[in-house]
């Protein structure tokens, strides 16, 4: 990826301040410590080098800075339950004073430096959440089918209010009444009565027909 643009906080050797990458690309620019700056951008080792001048001296005082870019990525939650993503990029490396003249500033050689920016963006809202577990009690609450739900056994309001004994005494007599029906059914007995059965179909055969004896 190419150097990302925007305002480090920077530190080089004890100096504190900010470094501004205003334009990125194989070549870059910004300021640094207020002053400008050219750099060079490798993008595959992601390496880099510029050169920061002091035009208020004549010759400019330089600085050749070197380093590598580093990024991280890290999640977590804020206090609103929301999921936070923080990209933090990071320049180091090493820088080296060039003064403008042996009478200059007396600080040369190589020194540590190191810059830092980080951004936060929202990736997840909490209600989010809230609502896709809703969303998911109301779906299992669907599926769920009624015969798959207990219910409890009832008895008739009669037999529930009759007291123990007189439950186990309609129970039996029940029981004794279907033992009695399934008997009738095994033998073919009818249910009706042979006196209480209707005379249908006796005046047809008492009844005198022409062309027969009588």
């Amino acid at each position: 990826m190419p150097l990302p643009v925007g305002t480090y906080q920077i530190n080089a050797n004890t100096a504190v301040g900010q470094l501004i990458v205003s334009s990125s690309g194989t070549g870059f620019t910004g300021t640094a410590f207020g002053r400008p700056f050219v750099g060079f951008f490798d993008e595959t080792s992601q390496t880099f080098s510029f050169l920061l001048t002091d035009a208020a001296t004549s010759p400019p005082n330089l600085e050749s800075y070197t380093g590598t870019l580093f990024s991280a990525v890290s999640t977590a939650p804020d206090a609103n339950g929301n999921t936070i993503q923080t990209t933090t990029n990071t320049l180091t490396g090493l820088f080296e004073n060039f003064p403008n003249s042996i009478s200059g500033p007396s600080t040369t050689g190589l020194f540590t430096w190191l810059a830092t920016m980080s951004s936060s963006v929202k990736i997840k809202e909490h209600k989010e959440k809230e609502a896709s577990k809703d969303q998911k009690d109301l779906k299992d609450h669907k599926e769920q089918h009624p015969d798959k739900v207990p219910h409890p056994e009832v008895l008739p309001p009669q037999v529930n209010s009759l007291p123990a004994g007189d439950v186990n005494a309609t129970i039996s007599q029940l029981i004794q009444r279907l033992s009695a029906v399934e008997q009738q059914l095994a033998i073919g007995q009818s249910f009706i009565a042979q006196e209480e059965r209707p005379e249908v179909g006796l005046h047809a055969i008492e009844e005198p027909r022409p062309g027969f004896p009588q």
